[in-house]
């Protein structure tokens, strides 16, 4: 009878909830990018990561982000890849091209290219809405 007692209850423990996300203006910050929260990121997780960004992003559901969807991104917390700098210029942005550039800067922090961002890789990897790092070594 205890014991039923005792399996009832666990029975009806609640799972852990996972933790908050994090908040928008962490949109870059690839440690987001851990689903399965081993503390490594891995490239297909990374790339995961660019594609909920894009369908975020992507608010007309039409397959691009627009010059006014980025706008209202970054008004959200930042905008992954935008401006001059960011390699899409002024025009629309493309599934297929965010996973590129999220592929290329997965390739740019991978310092060891064993295909998973370690706790090293991913505390000096930059996390600004660019997601590149000046001469100098800093976040941008």
């Amino acid at each position: 009878m205890i014991l039923s007692l005792m399996l009832a209850t666990l029975a009806q423990v609640a799972p852990a909830t996972p933790p908050a996300p994090p908040p928008a203006g962490r949109m870059m910050d690839l440690r987001v990018a851990d689903t399965n929260g081993d503390g490594v990121v891995t490239r297909p997780e990374a790339l995961a990561r660019a594609d909920a960004l894009f369908a975020r992003m992507d608010s007309d559901r039409n397959g691009t982000i627009s010059a006014d969807e980025r706008k209202a991104a970054m008004a959200d917390g930042g905008s992954p890849q935008g401006g001059r700098r960011g390699g899409m210029g002024d025009g629309d942005l493309t599934a297929a091209r965010m996973r590129e550039m999220a592929g290329r800067r997965f390739d740019r922090i991978d310092a060891n290219g064993d295909g998973r961002l370690d706790a090293a890789e991913l505390s000096a990897a930059p996390t600004g809405p660019r997601g590149d790092r000046r001469r100098d070594g800093g976040n941008r």
